[in-house]
């Protein structure tokens, strides 16, 4: 009897030692694959070779996190702050630059730049790609991503979205709950011997933030006199999208690819105590066609060419107070680009990427009003830019790596 406590706490040892024994990691945690990047140098790298410091967020991180907008994300990226202006204007920044118009960080989806530098940021709420539809993002947190341009001298985020082979058979989910949230989204598709396709349809709605208030941008104006702050708790987000995209791959060296996707988004935009800007609906369209074409030439490199066009139009109509008149404002935008790349295996320990590409950006903007004293104005702005890149990784032993890039870019902008 006087042995039952002693067996008691040596089967409780041992019980304990094997569940310890069983969580504690084996040597298959630390050799696992680390990830595999594009964005770096625009070749396939383990994460661990990438020459620039970098976060990666894949699909079961996306499913963890919970979040229902991409913007949302970043917060789980080192140094990047994101945060709201008048409460459903998204914008991202790196390192203390919380500025709406993120001048200096580029965006990507598939390769495709969403950032209009004609004016001068990202409408992430207008992107025509749902959360399901991304596969990964690949974050570079720094200057030093050479290839993709001037305006990526703080980061680059691209994001990348699932093949049209990855989704086969039809799901659909449903998200409702407080402030107006009540999400809806559809996707299908089939995978084939030489063509598969994905379609992702979907409804995104909620009421913003509560009691949301700001300090009006300028106490001398006569419409803030007397204001301490300015509250726009109305603003609302609706968006209705599409997105498409189609492989077809009719032999062993060539495949095609075509991505197709179209966004209608309606914000509350403006402030409850003004009598310039008081509460109404902005309206947003953006849409988008991609072409793309790669081979596998005889000599195992590769070649591939990418065209693609972004539409992007908002306008907004409201009454002023201030002086009575009726005021309608309208942006309209378009982007036309191509590119060519070429990567090649010099030698067993080297590896060459370069290419071309051109741009043509178009903007035209129109304000007008009912009242005799504003006459309706208007004005465009046209952009056009060509580069050329070219990136080397030389592999000198199995512990040294060498990656060297560069990039020219020459821009013309002019008035009409």
């Amino acid at each position: 009897m006087k042995l039952r406590p002693l067996a008691i706490a040596l089967l409780t040892l041992i019980c304990s030692g094997k569940a310890y024994a069983t969580e504690a990691p084996n040597e298959l945690d630390y050799y696992q694959e680390l990830p595999v990047v594009l964005s770096a140098s625009r070749l396939t790298q383990p994460l661990s070779e990438a020459p620039n410091a970098m976060t990666v967020i894949d699909r079961k991180m996306i499913d963890a996190s919970g979040f229902r907008s991409i913007p949302d994300l970043f917060k789980l990226v080192p140094g990047m702050y994101v945060s709201y202006y008048k409460g459903n204007h998204a914008f991202v920044g790196y390192h203390g630059s919380p500025d709406q118009y993120a001048r200096s960080m580029q965006v990507l989806i598939d390769g495709r730049s969403v950032y209009m530098p004609p004016l001068s940021m990202v409408d992430w709420s207008t992107l025509p790609i749902t959360m399901d539809d991304i596969e990964r993002i690949e974050v570079i947190r720094g200057p030093a991503a050479a290839s993709h341009g001037a305006n990526s001298t703080q980061g680059v985020i691209n994001i990348i979205t699932q093949g049209a082979g990855d989704v086969n058979g039809a799901t659909v989910s449903v998200r409702r709950g407080d402030k107006g949230v009540n999400d809806v989204i559809a996707r299908f598709g089939k995978r084939g011997e030489m063509l598969d396709y994905r379609v992702s349809l979907a409804s995104i709605s909620d009421h913003g933030f509560d009691n949301l208030n700001s300090q009006p941008g300028n106490q001398t104006n006569p419409a803030f006199i007397g204001i301490g702050t300015l509250n726009n708790s109305f603003d609302d987000n609706r968006s209705r999208m599409l997105n498409y995209r189609a492989d077809y791959h009719p032999n062993a060296v060539d495949n095609f690819d075509l991505q197709l996707g179209y966004n209608h988004n309606v914000k509350n935009v403006g402030w409850t105590d003004s009598l310039s800007n008081p509460i109404h609906d902005l309206y947003a369209n953006s849409g988008f066609l991609q072409l793309g074409w790669t081979r596998l030439l005889a000599d195992n490199s590769e070649l591939s060419l990418r065209y693609n066009h972004i539409r992007y139009d908002q306008h907004e109509d409201f009454l002023t107070a201030l002086i009575p008149q009726s005021i309608r404002q309208s942006v309209n935008s378009a982007r036309d680009e191509i590119e060519v790349q070429h990567t090649v295996a010099l030698t067993p320990a080297n590896r060459l990427v370069y290419g071309a590409g051109y741009r043509y950006d178009q903007v035209a903007s129109q304000l007008s009003s009912l009242a005799p004293i504003a006459p309706a104005a208007s004005s465009s702005i046209n952009s056009a830019e060509w580069r050329v890149f070219a990136h080397d990784e030389w592999r000198i032993t199995p512990s040294l790596l060498i990656n060297t890039g560069g990039m020219y870019e020459r821009d013309r902008l002019a008035n009409e």
